[in-house]
């Protein structure tokens, strides 16, 4: 179980589970998100992703310059395609694909509980 949560992905889903269940909770009290939360939420999800970026690179051993987390973090929505087709070459796309999910799920299952709740 130590060795999954050493994982680059961990925090990533971790956070994407912490965000379904406030998705859901928000469901259960009948109240839209507010701003806070996916100011918030979106913030966040920048930050985790540049620390699964430095992350990654350690753990596979890559050389980074010693400002390589200062760097991801100014070109943010560049960086994350760019690591991936750099430490992965063409499989990259899955990364992506899966980093896409982990993305997107918290979403379809607040979307799929509510059509099943309130039933539209």
């Amino acid at each position: 179980m130590s060795r999954l949560l050493r994982e680059p992905l961990a925090p990533l889903i971790v956070f994407a589970c912490m965000m379904t269940l406030f998705f859901v909770a928000y469901l259960v009290e009948a109240k839209d998100v507010s701003l806070l939360f996916e100011t918030t939420t979106s913030g966040f999800w920048g930050l985790l992703l540049v620390y699964w970026i430095i992350a990654d690179t350690r753990q596979r051993n890559a050389s980074s310059c010693t400002d390589f987390g200062f760097l991801c973090v100014m070109f943010f929505p560049l960086s994350v395609p760019w690591h991936c087709f750099r430490s992965r070459g063409w499989r990259g796309v899955f990364t992506l694909l899966l980093l896409f999910v982990i993305w997107i799920l918290p979403y379809l299952v607040a979307m799929t509980i509510w059509i099943t709740v309130y039933g539209r």
